[in-house]
């Protein structure tokens, strides 16, 4: 078996469609300001994603959007622009389980990257091993992608990446949060969380999902992304009503948060997020520039094994 896992699901017939009736998403702005306070030396972006040229690395079969090309090139002039010196590769849905892309940019530009790739639960060791020589440090679960990884496999999988110094990211939907309590302290690897948790801000600040958040941030197997706060708040484009939940989980775990600005915004409509703009948020969410340089660099590094700075 190979490491480039390529997909081809069947799609029942009542959902197959042509692919150019697949909404295709915007593209971002490939020339956003930086920060207005420049980040410190070994700054990383946790969180993004690349796309295309399509040609080259075409799209699963059954997905739900064609992305717009957004390369690795293009998003490394960004992060030299705004001043993000690492950054840390998330396979994207569309790719499926075919992880070229990602081993594409690794091999471009291997000081600097990082990367979690989906994979089979019948992955051997060595496969693990060559895309950990790859760069990659951990692996993705989605439970909304039955082909990959899967939730109840979840445990077992983990022991294996135990002694490699992965981790497990998962994208959780506010409702499996509360199973994620009984779960993460049984984990021996870190599990991290995408997006804050997903919990959205329409929820109270009192829900039971926000506890099972806070009580999960609180475990020391857990992790979250401060990332992507557009996908839980109405308020654009500033999304400043996500600041209290950032704030509140940095009073609890801020040797535990990581930054990510999930470029290049798949799914997002203009005016598209800017990484500037995220960056002045973390800022204000998190004022304090001893807690800012462990979101940004500390937390980073020695989660993803970069040289510490």
């Amino acid at each position: 078996m190979s490491i480039l896992f390529q997909l081809r699901r069947q799609v029942p017939i009542e959902q197959r469609f042509q692919m150019s009736d697949l909404p295709r998403t915007f593209p971002p702005n490939f020339n956003p300001r930086p920060p207005r306070e420049p980040l410190p030396a070994g700054a990383c972006d946790c969180h993004f994603h690349v796309f295309g040229p399509e040609s080259r690395f075409p799209y699963m079969e059954n997905r739900t959007y064609t992305p717009a090309d957004s390369g690795i090139d293009a998003y490394m002039a960004i992060c030299d622009r705004i001043g993000i010196d690492r950054a840390v590769l998330v396979q994207a849905s569309v790719y499926g389980l075919d992880n070229s892309a990602l081993l594409n940019a690794l091999r471009a530009y291997p000081a600097r990257l990082r990367a979690v790739a989906v994979v089979r639960a019948d992955t051997t060791d060595s496969e693990l091993q060559l895309l950990h020589d790859a760069g990659v440090r951990g692996i993705r679960i989605n439970p909304r992608f039955p082909d990959a990884l899967t939730l109840p496999q979840m445990l077992s999988f983990a022991e294996r990446l135990k002694d490699m110094r992965w981790h497990i990211q998962l994208i959780a939907d506010a409702e499996m949060l509360s199973a994620l309590e009984v779960l993460a302290p049984r984990m021996p690897v870190p599990l991290v969380l995408d997006h804050l948790g997903h919990v959205p801000q329409a929820l109270a600040a009192d829900s039971a999902s926000l506890r099972s958040l806070m009580n999960l941030a609180g475990s020391e197997t857990v992790w979250v992304k401060l990332s992507a706060p557009y996908l839980l708040s109405q308020d654009r484009p500033a999304y400043r009503n996500t600041v209290w939940l950032q704030r509140a989980l940095a009073s609890i775990a801020p040797d535990r948060l990581l930054w990510g600005s999930n470029w290049p915004h798949p799914g997002m409509s203009p005016p598209m997020p800017e990484e500037g703009e995220l960056l002045d948020l973390l800022a204000e969410a998190v004022p304090d520039t001893a807690q800012r340089r462990a979101i940004l660099v500390d937390n980073p590094a020695r989660l993803y094994g970069f040289q510490p700075r």
